[in-house]
């Protein structure tokens, strides 16, 4: 009686101040479903999944079947018998529509799972929901089949405020092996995420293979062999290995949008044809901080043969990528190259254009209009609202906000991704998750009409800095999570202190997923450092006085954060001391450094005492070599 005393009370506080929903499960898991759905109520009881457990599901939704036996880690039966109990079905429903192509229903009661939509992209994040409502051990690695799993009854209603969800990768400063973007795939549609844009060229890197201009791979994809850059740090994607992961991308409701940089940025064709610059001169490509970060090396404006090339890439792309938008990237065009360039000043004189400005949206214009004929969008970077914006543009808002609205105001369309809360290749401290989860990605400033134009929001990841797959995922995660849920979820569901507590289990999905997520400090003290001049790679003593930070009981942690260094820490156990004598001890095996594992050490002050002395006493050594630093912090839970 008390537990479902308990269930309404919480099923009340959704529907009526909306603070979202964590409620225990049973001892080891709650109920934490990220992003929060739009509308949730928990009922009594469970759906017991087991070996007799069936699924149901019409031709078009066959490819979801296996995909959940995947989820459950079980062999889920075929059945088209509708009368049977202990079933979970897929359902179209044209009544739906209101959702739109992403809503969905999701029924769980004790004999039947169901999830209607109006499109199988509702369908899709039906399951992703109802994945989450699993047994969090589930998404481990090394779980095989083991049912029976309890589900708890609940009826989600569901569908994302905005349409574009996603998630920028450069590719060009450093290559990601296909591999790799494959498990990112997973988990933006985890997240229920619907956009992977690829940075395929820049200044360091062609990544695309174009068989119309095969030199654009043979002498454009590596790094000039002076700086001795690893081999797995460039390349470039086939068309076939591209086909195969858009067709991946698509199976998970993730629509790739591929990003050829144009006028700037470009430096890395002139390695195979400097004749397309304003200088003629043949380029080198560099590592972004073996060399200068902007060149003035640029797309000669006023060459018919610029775009020749152009159309000629373009076209391979269109082809290429079902996606209805084409990225042109547009940003940080140096002018100086345009200005001394015969030929770009001959066209601003033909044309009577007032300025480079306005030579680069004449450039941007002509891209659009070949772009649009091949039944295709063009996005780029805000700068391309200078000079005149092209007139079916869509603009990507990243110097801030000013840039989407302007786009919006003007009738344009356009994605929000500013530097202020989106660069997730910025620090923690630059960009706290707290921070990302608190982004309005409607300007309040414009109207309603004016709001229908923000498609979306999207975070950007430049690979500049940190270029290994262990470091990229701690920069994302779990930021992406909270701007996950700021692109789903209406802004009257979402609360941080209620997304704090459903992060807790989700990061226990993460990890089970491999994902080396940031461990981040909302609160706490620093109560000491570690330095190389006090390492040693044998087990010592660190003792710190705590005193002075502990002002009251209750329970209490302390964590180990590597900020630099080569070399990581391992922690073999935390001691509490009061006056010098031992109370509490939690022993276990800890590391911190380019990962983290089981790096938090907790004890419990049953009474606060004013007139003795606390202190921790921790055995640590530096693993690999002394090169390593970090903080010690103490959370008061």
């Amino acid at each position: 009686m008390a537990r479902n005393i308990i269930k309404l009370i919480v099923v009340l506080i959704l529907f009526t101040n909306c603070d979202g929903l964590v409620i225990a499960q049973d001892s080891n898991d709650t109920i934490s479903i990220i992003p929060i759905p739009a509308s949730m109520e928990i009922r009594d009881g469970y759906f017991t999944l087991d070996s007799d457990t069936c699924i149901i599901a019409n031709n078009s939704l066959q490819c979801y079947k296996e995909l959940l036996r995947q989820y459950c880690r079980a062999e889920l039966k075929d059945t088209k018998d509708t009368t049977k109990s202990n079933k979970i079905v897929f359902e179209l429903d044209e009544s739906l529509k209101h959702l739109g192509q992403e809503g969905y229903i999701l029924d769980i009661n004790t004999n039947a799972i169901t999830i209607n939509a109006y499109d199988h992209k509702g369908i899709f994040y039906g399951i992703q929901s109802l994945r989450q409502l699993l047994p969090t051990d589930v998404f481990s690695s090394s779980a095989s089949e083991n049912i029976p799993l309890k589900i708890p009854c609940a009826i989600i209603t569901d569908k994302p405020q905005l349409q574009w969800r996603g998630l920028m990768i450069d590719c060009s400063r450093t290559f990601w092996s296909t591999e790799f973007l494959k498990r990112y795939i997973d988990l933006l549609a985890l997240h229920k995420m619907n956009t992977l844009h690829l940075h395929l060229t820049d200044d360091q890197g062609w990544r695309l293979e174009i068989k119309s201009h095969p030199e654009l791979t043979e002498k454009c994809a590596t790094f000039a062999k002076k700086y001795n850059e690893p081999p797995e740090r460039q390349g470039f994607y086939s068309q076939t290995e591209m086909k195969e992961l858009i067709k991946y991308a698509a199976m998970r409701n993730v629509t790739i949008i591929p990003e050829i940089e144009m006028p700037g940025h470009s430096s890395e064709v002139f390695v195979a044809y400097p004749q397309l610059s304003c200088s003629g001169q043949r380029s080198e490509i560099f590592p972004f901080f073996k060399g200068p970060n902007i060149t003035d090396q640029i797309f000669c404006a006023g060459n018919d043969a610029t775009f020749e090339f152009l159309e000629d890439v373009l076209s391979e792309v269109a082809d290429l990528f079902p996606s209805e938008f084409i990225h042109i990237g547009g940003d940080e065009a140096p002018k100086t190259a345009w200005k001394s360039c015969a030929k770009c000043q001959g066209i601003i004189k033909e044309l009577d254009l007032k300025n480079e400005h306005e030579l680069q949206s004449y450039f941007i214009k002509r891209i659009e209009k070949f772009l649009n004929s091949k039944g295709k969008r063009l996005i780029g970077w805000d700068e391309i609202l200078e000079g005149g914006l092209a007139e079916n543009a869509t603009v990507m808002s990243w110097r801030g906000i000013n840039g989407g609205i302007a786009a919006a105001t003007s009738g344009h369309d356009a994605v929000m991704s500013p530097t202020s809360h989106c660069y997730f290749d910025y620090s923690y401290n630059s960009i706290s998750t707290e921070k990302a989860y608190s982004y309005q990605p409607i300007p309040a400033q414009l109207t309603s009409a004016q709001q229908k134009h923000i498609l979306g929001l999207q975070a950007n990841f430049w690979s500049h800095i940190d270029r290994t797959e262990v470091a990229f995922d701690r920069q994302i995660f779990p930021r992406l999570c909270a701007l996950a849920e700021v692109g789903w979820s209406p802004k009257e569901t979402r609360n941080w202190q209620n997304f704090s507590q459903r992060l807790k289990p989700h990061l226990k999905r993460l990890e089970y997923l491999g994902v080396n997520y940031h461990h981040e400090i909302s609160k706490g003290t620093v109560i000491g450092m570690w330095h190389p001049a006090d390492m040693s790679e044998t087990y010592k003593t660190l003792e710190l006085d705590i005193t002075e930070y502990l002002k009251q009981s209750g329970k209490y942690h302390v964590t180990f954060q590597y900020s630099q260094g080569l070399h990581r820490l391992g922690i073999k156990s935390v001691a509490l001391l009061i006056d010098g004598k031992e109370i509490s001890r939690d022993n276990h095996r800890g590391e911190t450094g380019a990962s983290h594992k089981d790096n938090i050490y907790k004890f419990e002050i049953d009474k606060q005492h004013n007139d003795v002395k606390y202190s921790i006493k921790a055995e640590i050594r530096s693993e690999g070599g002394c090169d390593s630093t970090g903080n010690i912090y103490l959370i008061h839970e």
